[in-house]
């Protein structure tokens, strides 16, 4: 899309919103094979895409040629929250801010607070910060969760709408 002159997305690609200025590729696990869409496909039980910004449903390969479908398995999980500029607050803020998204996160994911871990492995119950906007972190102790139901509940509007 284009902020002057509203452009569909292409296949591949969603805007939460339609008209926005800018499209997002589907991220792994998804895909979209339409214009004009708001949330992309999930990958059918017991196969993923790898890659973002996939384009038809048979891109979604078997599990056993990936480590992304494994179950019981810790997830690198990132995320870009719209408008966060986390190198703008205090220490104090960025703290509170990071426990609050851990909490959100672990909530998503069924996990304890504690599961949420920050990119270094030093602190639980937080978050890494990243420039525009992005925030990652290690969830931990998965247990009986595919990667289509942690997609599902990651790519959720309920989800999207504790982030802001």
């Amino acid at each position: 899309a284009n902020a002057s002159v509203c452009i569909r997305c292409a296949p591949g690609n969603y805007s939460v919103l339609p008209g926005v200025s800018a499209c997002s590729k589907c991220p792994p696990g998804t895909w979209s094979g339409d214009f004009k869409v708001t949330t992309c496909n999930l990958c059918p039980a017991g196969k993923w895409a790898r890659a973002s910004g996939s384009l038809r449903e048979d891109q979604c390969m078997p599990c056993w040629r990936s480590n992304d479908c494994l179950e019981d398995k810790t997830v690198e999980v990132s995320v870009v929250v719209s408008g966060l500029d986390a190198s703008a607050l205090s220490g104090e803020e960025r703290d509170a801010l990071g426990a609050a998204l851990a909490s959100d996160l672990a909530s998503a994911c069924e996990v304890a607070n504690s599961s949420v871990v920050e990119l270094s492995g030093a602190s639980n119950a937080t978050v890494t910060f990243g420039p525009g906007g992005g925030v990652s972190a290690f969830v931990r102790d998965l247990s009986g969760i595919t990667a289509q139901d942690l997609a599902a509940r990651l790519y959720s509007s309920s989800f999207r709408a504790t982030l802001g």
